[in-house]
């Protein structure tokens, strides 16, 4: 029944062109409640990319226009400063325009705006890589987190517990785990301070 209700509401989404990210949505509770039309997933895929596709060209137009009017206005200002009192106010106002003119937001909303499809592309690709470098990072601590873990070296698992919650992973089995260790050691550490006054 669950799978039914998911395949319809996410049917009648992309039927009725719903928003990117609410085809998004519907698309992630279809595949989790085992919808299997392959047809209706790629469609819904689709509409969701076009759907953010246009929203990027959409903000893209914005940024230009924001960027254009913003530029227009400081070359109007340097404009009005004439003579040779100016010279530094009109030379700051035409140096700011020119570094809006090639800034990278405005520059890369003009290539989106130019080629839509190769823009989202290489962003997609981008986005990709950096997922993976992500999950390899990820990887990688949790490997030294277990490595820690096993040779029972508290500054070992330390680093590895700061690693962690550096990049956002869920450390608090092993940080428990290191509060655990240091309890240990400080016990230890008394125990042998208290032999030696005796001694």
């Amino acid at each position: 029944e669950r799978r039914q209700e998911a395949e319809a509401a996410l049917r009648t989404a992309v039927d009725s062109s719903a928003g990117a990210s609410r085809i998004a949505e519907l698309l992630d509770e279809a595949r989790e409640a085992g919808v299997n039309d392959s047809a209706l997933l790629e469609r819904a895929k689709t509409e969701g990319e076009k759907g953010r596709l246009d929203a990027m060209v959409d903000e893209a137009r914005r940024t230009i226009g924001a960027t254009e009017e913003k530029i227009a206005e400081l070359e109007a200002q340097a404009a009005k400063l004439t003579g040779k009192d100016n010279r530094k106010a009109r030379s700051a106002a035409l140096k700011e325009a020119l570094e809006l003119r090639t800034s990278d937001s405005f520059v890369e909303a003009q290539q989106l705006i130019k080629d839509p499809e190769k823009e989202y592309q290489k962003m997609m690709a981008k986005m990709a890589e950096r997922e993976e470098r992500d999950r390899e990072q990820r990887e990688t601590v949790k490997q030294t987190l277990d490595s820690a873990l096993a040779s029972g070296d508290i500054s070992d698992l330390n680093r590895a517990v700061l690693e962690g919650q550096k990049i956002g992973m869920d450390v608090s089995a092993a940080l428990k785990q290191l509060n655990v260790m240091r309890e240990e050691q400080e016990e230890q550490e008394r125990l042998q301070r208290e032999r030696a006054e005796n001694e």
